[in-house]
């Protein structure tokens, strides 16, 4: 079983020696920057990747796969950056933004297919270190599953369901459920604390 779920990246994947280029897209609040690594610029989906420049070097930390459900991160780095660019990267909104990592397989300088994504998550840290000549961006994500450690904000109300969808009233009796009184058996029960066998108990103890 394969993971691409395009056969032409299963065959290149698949030859004696495989050429590949990789692809990184950024959602910065002040638009995506989107760069690939083969020096040329490269659309796919109605977007461009620029290519980097022979001048600049990517690197990309190893991405893992493993069997629970950590949320490994991934490091994005480029060097030689004109310093003259660092008062705008530093000034990029980013944190919590999403970040995401294609390979592609080219054949006589052409994609074999749409590339596929290889790594998805959110953006955390922008560090910045300047060297002679140039500066190097280093870029921190966590992988998506950090979602699951973060507050949805969300109020399960009927109010905040409308704004969500303006037709769902899913919610709308949420507010007169501490006051309903329901029939079960022979017995009245209620929703609050005051149900007929005590504090939050809608059956009797059993010995």
């Amino acid at each position: 079983m394969t993971r691409f779920s395009s056969a032409s990246n299963a065959d290149a994947v698949e030859l004696r020696h495989v050429d590949y280029i990789l692809f990184v897209d950024f959602d910065f609040v002040s638009g995506h920057i989107r760069l690939n690594t083969s020096g040329t610029d490269i659309a796919f989906s109605g977007n461009t990747y620029l290519g980097l420049n022979p001048k600049a070097i990517i690197g990309i930390g190893a991405v893992k796969e493993s069997a629970d459900l950590s949320p490994d991160k991934l490091d994005f780095s480029l060097s030689n950056v004109p310093t003259s660019t660092m008062e705008d990267t530093l000034a990029q909104t980013y944190h919590g933004r999403s970040a995401t990592l294609y390979v592609g397989y080219p054949q006589n300088s052409v994609l074999v297919d749409t590339p596929h994504m290889l790594w998805e998550g959110r953006m955390d840290k922008l560090l910045v270190r300047s060297e002679e000549g140039g500066s190097v961006i280093n870029l921190v994500c966590e992988n998506r599953l950090v979602l699951w450690n973060r507050a949805s904000n969300w109020l399960y109300s009927h109010e905040h369901q409308r704004e969500f969808d303006a037709v769902d009233l899913f919610f709308d009796q949420v507010s007169s459920l501490p006051n309903k009184v329901v029939k079960w058996g022979e017995e009245t029960v209620t929703t609050g604390n005051g149900g007929p066998y005590g504090r939050g108990r809608m059956f009797p103890e059993q010995p």
